[in-house]
């Protein structure tokens, strides 16, 4: 098995534009079909790899412990917008990289339809992964152009769904951009009680999660 970095994979030019977004719908190999630079680097880092499996390595620079924070935080913003939104959340998982679910760390599952009236908050829900991601690397001194990277490039799959979102319901990404940010800086200490929450107990029901957010006497459902 060959190991890279993923930053290694990155130009330039797009590792500044990943400062606030993964740049292209999908993974790695999207990005390196687009850009001749990062194609080239993709490309030796498979010929290096020489028909063994080749692993990206997202966040290199984090502690096992860290980056169990990062998937703990990354799923806890996504619940905390549709908590405070108003939709009604199933659950909340997230698992350490060596004990997860062969198909996922980490997810938020809620029972609300996608129509017109929801699809603002389902963009925001799907963009606050990433920034609770990025505001808890900034918090805790660990908001590096790597580390801000590997969080970009976790949500890539959110981004490209708040993407399709966006265009069948014409409700902007900059729209649910606002609205993710200004409830998890609202809300940010709920947010990491339920990402603690998650550590401890890896899954959470609908009502545990509930309970978190529903902790304040003020509902700020309707002001989103």
């Amino acid at each position: 098995m060959t190991q890279v970095r993923l930053d290694e994979m990155v130009c330039p030019p797009h590792q500044e534009q990943t400062m606030t977004m993964w740049p292209v719908a999908g993974g790695l190999d999207v990005l390196a079909e687009s850009c001749e630079d990062c194609g080239s680097r993709f490309a030796a880092a498979l010929d290096e790899a020489g028909g063994s499996e080749l692993t990206v390595l997202t966040q290199p620079d984090l502690s096992a412990d860290a980056k169990e924070w990062s998937v703990a935080i990354h799923e806890a913003g996504h619940a905390a917008i549709a908590a405070v939104t108003g939709r009604q959340v199933l659950s909340a998982e997230a698992y350490p990289w060596d004990s997860a679910p062969a198909d996922y760390v980490g997810r938020v599952i809620v029972a609300d339809e996608l129509n017109a009236s929801t699809a603002l908050g389902y963009v925001a829900g799907n963009l606050a992964g990433q920034e609770a991601a990025v505001k808890w690397l900034a918090e805790s001194g660990r908001d590096t152009p790597a580390t801000i990277l590997g969080a970009r490039y976790g949500s890539h799959a959110d981004n490209a769904r708040a993407a399709e979102i966006s265009r069948r319901y014409g409700v902007s990404v900059e729209s649910g951009l606002a609205v993710c940010r200004e409830i998890l800086d609202d809300r940010w200490p709920q947010v990491r009680i339920l990402a603690g929450d998650l550590l401890s107990q890896t899954y959470l029901d609908g009502p545990e999660v509930h309970r978190v957010f529903d902790a304040r006497t003020d509902d700020d459902t309707d002001t989103y």
